[in-house]
């Protein structure tokens, strides 16, 4: 019995999730147990016999495990590990394990989507008071930081840390952008969120920039509601809907005749 192929790292929980299993004889039996995330509890098994290379889809299990793919709640601004966005597929056959990650979104990895911002909305964007955002990516081995470079209405600049994160392996990280947070990081540094104009938010690997995210900031003027949704990445993206404002306008015109003529 050998496992000839695995799903891809990161990919699509809802697509299928296959692994390849080849029997050398027509006797040969061999027995999958598919688990949870963890490798702890087994969900299921199927017997496969004969002599082939029999495909296992196990993508309906690892579906069954995203509990919690909602928005982060409300927290302080920083880096933190994304493990519910992310669910490994898990088989074992004899004495051979074999798993592998997947999300929740519906594309497939392409070339490399590690250390790029996964998200379908524009790196240029807009964050009023109040509001958070997250920026996720799949992070590549070692320490992250990152950081948010805050420019004011004169020119200056102010840099504020949103920590650090050492990964041991290539996995999924969320950078919360949390303006209440950020508001009380600037008082720190006798600053208010107010006096600046927009943000840039960098995630970094060592020298290395993963990917930046620039916010224009939305001053407080009119009601709005911000929706999250799940992005085909498997990530959270979320907009400001503003409050509609309507105006309306009434004029009246009066039309005065004057002798025979009709002059008006």
């Amino acid at each position: 019995m050998t496992i000839t192929s695995t799903p891809a790292r990161f990919s699509s929980a809802f697509e299928d999730v296959l692994y390849a299993i080849r029997l050398e004889s027509a006797s040969e039996t061999a027995t999958v147990e598919v688990y949870d995330s963890a490798g702890s509890m087994r969900l299921g098994t199927k017997r496969l016999t004969g002599a082939a290379t029999h495909p296992v889809n196990v993508s309906a299990y690892v579906r069954a495990q995203f509990s919690n793919i909602s928005p982060l709640a409300v927290q302080a601004a920083g880096i933190v590990t994304a493990s519910q966005r992310v669910v490994n597929s898990y088989i074992k056959v004899g004495g051979t394990v074999a798993s592998a990650p997947h999300t929740a979104g519906c594309a497939q990895p392409g070339e490399s989507i590690f250390g790029k911002l996964l998200s379908e909305n524009s790196a240029n964007r807009e964050l009023g008071p109040g509001e958070q955002d997250e920026l996720f990516c799949i992070a590549p081995i070692g320490t992250l930081s990152a950081t948010a470079l805050f420019s004011d209405k004169a020119g200056g600049q102010v840099s504020v840390s949103l920590g650090s994160l050492a990964l041991p392996a290539e996995g999924p990280v969320t950078v919360v952008v949390n303006t209440p947070s950020l508001d009380a990081k600037l008082q720190r540094q006798s600053r208010k969120f107010s006096e600046f104009s927009g943000f840039t938010v960098r995630l970094s690997s060592g020298s290395t920039v993963c990917f930046e995210a620039n916010y224009a900031i939305r001053p407080v003027c009119c009601d709005g509601v911000r929706l999250h949704w799940l992005n085909r990445w498997g990530g959270i993206d979320g907009h400001t809907f503003l409050q509609v404002i309507r105006q309306s306008l009434t004029s009246e015109k009066e039309r005065l005749e004057v002798g025979s003529a009709g002059r008006t």
